[in-house]
């Protein structure tokens, strides 16, 4: 069973990490779910990672979005993959319970794919 708590502990050690650590897990290609997740949270920075009933995967939101099916398995494990490898990188933190939030590095890379501000 996916716990959120885990989840924002995983977080917080990658941050904890050193920047020559984090500078040569960024240099690796983000998939098009860690895209997709940073371009539904580049406006707010806000990510909700929700624990679904009967769900071995957590869900979650950004952007008013939430990225992956609870009814399908394989894209919950894939979405959720792609925010741990978001958080490696140091491009996400937790605040508190289910809200997760881009760092200064996780809006800089989510501006990169969507464009800066108008």
């Amino acid at each position: 069973m996916a716990d959120i708590s885990a989840l924002a502990s995983f977080c917080a050690s990658a941050l904890k990490s050193g920047a020559e650590v984090l500078a040569k897990v960024r240099a690796a290609r983000l998939s098009p779910e860690a895209q997709d997740l940073l371009a539904g949270a580049s406006e707010t920075g806000e990510f909700h990672v929700l624990d679904v009933d009967q769900s071995p995967h957590l869900l979650i939101r950004a952007g008013g979005m939430n990225f992956a099916d609870p009814n399908d398995p394989q894209q919950c494990a894939r979405y959720q993959q792609a925010f741990k490898s978001l958080c490696e990188r140091g491009y996400i933190g937790h605040q508190s319970g289910p809200l997760f939030t881009l760092t200064p590095a996780g809006f800089e890379a989510a501006r990169k794919l969507v464009g800066p501000e108008p």
